[in-house]
């Protein structure tokens, strides 16, 4: 599969997770920021469901969706570019070949440059999906260019621990599978799927305090930073 045939699958595929996931993401979202008024899924889905109707659980997702595209084109360049950066480096011959420490190094290579263009839409898409702005470009309006990457840091934070999780994950169950011939080569489907749900849940675990702080950093405009927001939920949530 060439470069393009790759980008092309990866902004329909993203397109796809957007709109399925996405309610899901908005209930986690409200979740995060107001515990005291979405206080579990159930209660939080009901309430969604009585103040805005259907089209509650897809508040925001123009942000997500129109920018899939990028977001996975800078995610598929930038690992891909820290592989062949650390094959170089460590006198592997393909990247193909690299072990799982390469592989860690090699995603928190990419975490910064991909963090710089996914931070701001995750404050768009936070602050639409808590109805803090009505729409995007009134959030781009009111933040700015400062404010579109408050939250910078616990988003690196949740790609640091959470990308060498997702992808040593995923590479070591491929392994396994292919070793022991419960999956064929020649199935990539079946790799995918069954990899990739077991690296989502090892990404989610791993990062998801992070992504919690990252949540509140990005919507409250008065946060004195990553540190004090995590002792401030700590004091007040446990």
């Amino acid at each position: 599969m060439t470069i393009v045939q790759e980008l092309l699958a990866g902004t329909f595929g993203g397109g796809l997770q957007a709109i399925v996931g996405h309610p899901l993401d908005l209930l986690k979202t409200r979740m995060q920021n107001t515990p005291h008024e979405y206080s579990s899924f159930l209660q939080s889905t009901k309430l969604i469901f009585h103040k805005e109707g259907i089209a509650g659980f897809f508040r925001g997702l123009s942000v997500p969706l129109l920018n899939c595209g990028v977001t996975n084109a800078a995610l598929f360049c930038f690992y891909s570019s820290s592989k062949r950066i650390v094959a170089s480096i460590s006198g592997t011959a393909t990247v193909e070949e690299l072990t799982l420490p390469h592989i860690c190094v090699s995603s928190w290579l990419a975490s910064p440059f991909y963090c710089f263009i996914l931070c701001p839409i995750e404050v768009l898409k936070v602050n639409v999906q808590t109805r803090t702005y009505a729409s995007p470009w009134q959030a781009i309006q009111a933040l700015g260019p400062k404010g579109l990457y408050r939250g910078y840091l616990p988003t690196l934070g949740t790609r640091i621990t959470g990308s060498p999780a997702y992808f040593c994950t995923y590479e070591t169950l491929k392994s396994f599978l292919l070793q022991h011939d419960l999956v064929e080569e020649q199935n990539p489907s079946a790799i995918g799927l069954i990899c990739g749900f077991f690296a989502g849940i090892a990404f989610w675990s791993i990062n998801y305090p992070l992504d919690t702080i990252k949540t509140k950093c990005q919507i409250d405009k008065h946060h004195t930073g990553p540190f004090h927001t995590g002792v401030g939920l700590l004091r007040h949530e446990g």
